[in-house]
C-alpha cells in the first residue's frame, strides 16, 4: 500500500480527533492558496557538483542553464534552507527561481507531478520556477468572462504576459495604437483606471486567490529585499495607484518617492509597474512552497465550463456559468453550502436533453463571487445576484433545482417570487433547532458547528489548509459511507471529479460564504416560509446520512404549504446522480411546459 493511501486512511481514522484538536487550538493562519496549472511550473534537480542531473521540458525552454547558481546551491545544501533568486528568462522577462534541499523538496511532490523522484539523492538541490505568463488560455478565458471582446481579451492577456503596452501590442500582433485603445476600453468596462489593477485582477481570477495586503508586503520584503517604505509603495502600485498618489498616500514627497521607485524597479527587475502584480502572485506561490503552510494546489483539470463574470453596483464580481442552449427553459442549479457553482455534468446533460438551459451561480463568498455584507437571513445572501444575472441574460422566469441549497432557494422565492418558476429540492437540510440527531462523519462536523458556532471559521480554515484533490475524495466518501447507492454513483470517475472540483474551491481560502451559511444552520431559530408552494416539489430518499427523513418532512411541510412530496425508492442523498430521470421529470412537470420542456421517458 502506498504512503499516500496510508495517509488518506489515517486522515479518515483521525478525523474526529483532529476536529477536537482544532477546536482546542485555534489558529489565525491564512489559507489563501493559489490554483496552479501544470504549464505554469517548471522544475529541475542539481546534483552534488551543482550540475543539472534532471529537468523537465519547460525549464529548458524558460531559462539558460548557466543562469542557475552554484553558489546558491552550496548555501541551500549546507544550511538546509530555501533561497529565492530573481533572474531574466530567455525572453528577458523577470522569473523567480526557488532552490530547496531534498529534505524540503520532498514535500513538493504533490504539487510538482513532473518531478523525477528517482534523482532526489542526498545532497541534491531542487529548483522550481512558477510563471503565470504561460496561462494564456486561462487568462483569455477570464478576460472574456469579464465581458471583454476577443481583441480586448487578447491584448489584456498579452499585457499580463509582457508587462508593457508596446510589448503587449507586438505579442498580440496588433499596432501600438490598437493595443492602447483596446486596453482603455477594457479598463473602462471594468471600472479600472490603471493597468496594474487590471493585471492584478487577471492574476486573482486565473489562480482563484487573492493574497492579503500583509502577505504582499512580506513578499516584497522577504523575497525581493525591499525596505519597509519601498514595500508599501510597491503595494500601492499593485492596487492601482499612480506613483504620485502612492507617495501622497504614504505622506512623503514625490521627490523622495522617486528614489524609492527607482530601487523598487531595479530590485524587481521590471520596466513597467504592470509587471509587478504578476510577479507578486508568482512570488506568493514560491513562498508557499518554501514555507511550512499548506502548499498551492493544482487545478484538477483546465477550465472547460462556461464562465461569465457580472458586476454588482459596488463593482463586486458574480461568477456564473450558462450551459445553454439559448432556447432552453432557464433552470438555476443552486449549489449546496459545502460546494460551489460547478455542477455534475451528468445532471447538466440530462437537463439539456429535456429542453432546459442550466445556469449556475456562485453565491457571495463562494468560488469566484466576491463577498457581500451578511443580511439578517444568511441564506438570502446572493438573492439579488440571481436577479441581476437573470436580468443580464434576459430571463423573465427561471426554475430552480437544488440539493443542499434549499434555504437559499426559499429565501430567493420570498424575495423574488415573480422570477421563480418551478422548484425542486432534494433532501433539504434542517436548522439545528429543528434537528434531533446528526449522523455519520458529516454529522460529526455539523454537531461541532452546532456546539461551537463561533469556531466554524477555524474549522473551515483547518480543512482548507489540508484540502487536496485526493483528500477531497476521501471526505466525499466519508460523507456517503453506508449508502450503497450513493457510493455506486461516485464510483463513476466523472461524478467524483465534478464534486471534487466543486469542493476544491474552498482550498484557496474563499470560505466566507460557507462560514456564513453554516452559522445560519447552527444559530437561526427558524426561517420564514412561503404562503403557497404549489410550484415546489420535495424529493426525499429512503434514508439520509445526516438527518432523520421524518424530521425533514415535518419541517418543510410547514415552510412549503401545498408542495408536492415524493419519496424516491432506492435513493439516498444524491438522488440527482442515482435517479437523474426522476429529478428531471419532477422539474419538467408543470403548466406551459409542453413546448419547451420534455419529461424524460422511462
Amino acid at each position: 500500500m502506498s504512503a499516500r493511501l496510508t495517509e488518506e486512511e489515517r486522515f479518515e481514522a483521525e478525523f474526529e480527533t483532529r476536529l477536537e484538536t482544532i477546536l482546542a487550538q485555534p489558529s489565525s493562519e491564512s489559507i489563501v492558496r493559489p490554483f496552479l496549472y501544470e504549464m505554469t511550473v517548471a522544475c529541475g534537480v542539481l546534483g552534488r557538483n551543482n550540475d543539472v542531473v534532471w529537468h523537465d521540458a519547460k525549464l529548458k525552454t524558460w531559462i539558460d542553464a548557466d543562469r542557475l547558481s552554484g553558489a546558491i546551491c552550496e548555501r541551500v545544501r549546507s544550511q538546509g534552507v530555501v533561497e529565492h533568486a530573481l533572474i531574466d528568462d530567455v525572453e528577458n522577462r523577470p522569473l523567480l527561481l526557488t532552490y530547496a534541499p531534498t529534505s524540503i523538496a520532498q514535500a513538493w511532490l504533490s504539487v510538482l507531478p513532473a518531478l523525477d523522484v528517482g534523482v532526489l539523492e542526498t545532497g541534491a538541490v531542487v529548483v522550481c520556477a512558477v510563471s503565470l505568463g504561460h496561462l494564456s488560455d486561462e487568462l483569455h478565458h477570464a478576460a472574456r468572462a469579464l465581458g471583454l471582446s476577443n481583441l480586448e481579451a487578447r491584448v489584456c492577456t498579452a499585457l499580463f504576459t509582457c508587462g508593457s503596452t508596446r510589448r503587449a501590442a507586438a505579442h498580440a500582433g496588433v499596432t501600438y495604437n490598437t493595443a492602447r485603445k483596446a486596453l482603455a476600453l477594457a479598463m473602462s468596462k471594468l471600472n479600472i483606471s490603471r493597468k496594474t489593477a487590471l493585471v492584478r485582477k487577471l492574476a486573482e481570477l486565473a489562480t482563484a486567490s487573492a493574497p492579503s495586503r500583509d502577505d504582499v508586503e512580506r513578499i516584497f520584503i522577504d523575497i525581493f529585499g525591499l525596505k519597509g517604505r519601498q514595500a508599501s509603495l510597491a503595494l500601492l502600485l499593485c492596487e492601482g495607484h499612480t506613483r504620485a498618489s502612492a507617495a501622497k498616500a504614504l505622506g512623503i514627497s514625490y521627490a523622495v518617492a522617486k528614489d524609492h521607485f527607482a530601487q523598487i524597479f531595479e530590485k524587481l527587475s521590471v520596466e513597467s509597474a504592470a509587471d509587478i502584480p504578476r510577479l507578486v502572485m508568482e512570488a506568493f506561490t514560491a513562498a508557499m512552497l518554501a514555507g511550512s503552510a499548506a502548499p498551492p494546489v493544482f487545478h484538477m483539470r483546465r477550465e472547460k465550463t462556461p464562465l461569465r463574470l457580472f458586476q454588482r453596483t459596488d463593482h463586486g464580481l458574480i461568477a456564473a456559468s450558462d450551459y445553454g442552449p439559448p432556447a432552453g427553459q432557464p433552470v438555476l442549479i443552486v449549489h449546496s453550502s459545502v460546494s460551489t457553482r460547478h455542477p455534475f455534468r451528468k445532471v447538466v446533460t440530462a437537463l439539456q436533453d429535456a429542453g432546459f438551459r442550466p445556469v449556475t451561480i456562485d453565491r457571495p463568498g463562494f468560488g469566484l463571487s466576491d463577498d457581500v455584507a451578511s443580511p439578517p437571513d444568511p441564506f438570502e445572501a446572493g438573492a439579488d445576484d440571481v436577479a441581476l444575472v437573470c436580468a443580464a441574460l434576459g430571463f423573465e422566469k427561471i426554475d430552480v433545482l437544488t440539493r443542499g441549497g434549499a434555504f437559499h432557494a426559499l429565501a430567493l422565492a420570498r424575495r423574488y417570487a415573480d422570477l421563480i418558476g418551478r422548484v425542486v429540492v432534494i433532501n433539504p437540510d434542517l436548522l439545528q433547532e429543528h434537528c434531533s440527531q446528526r449522523k455519520g462523519h458529516i454529522g460529526v462536523v455539523r454537531a461541532a458547528f452546532d456546539r461551537y458556532p463561533g469556531r466554524i471559521e477555524e474549522i473551515a480554515k483547518w480543512v482548507g489548509r489540508q484540502l487536496t484533490p485526493e483528500r477531497a475524495r476521501t471526505i466525499i466518501r466519508m460523507g456517503i459511507e453506508g449508502s450503497d447507492v450513493d457510493c455506486g454513483s461516485f464510483e463513476d470517475r466523472e461524478n467524483m471529479d465534478d464534486y471534487c472540483r466543486s469542493v476544491m474551491a474552498f482550498s484557496t481560502g474563499r470560505i466566507n460564504g460557507f462560514v456564513r451559511e453554516q452559522r445560519g444552520y447552527a444559530t437561526l431559530p427558524d426561517v420564514e416560509g412561503v404562503h403557497c408552494a404549489q410550484n415546489w416539489t420535495i424529493l426525499l430518499g429512503e434514508d439520509d446520512p445526516i438527518h432523520d427523513p421524518a424530521e425533514i418532512l415535518a419541517f418543510w411541510r410547514k415552510k412549503l404549504p401545498g408542495a408536492t412530496v415524493r419519496k424516491i425508492v432506492g435513493a439516498n442523498r444524491f438522488i440527482s446522480l442515482s435517479h437523474t430521470k426522476e429529478v428531471v421529470a419532477a422539474l419538467a412537470r408543470g403548466e406551459g411546459r409542453k413546448e419547451r420542456v420534455r419529461a424524460p421517458s422511462f
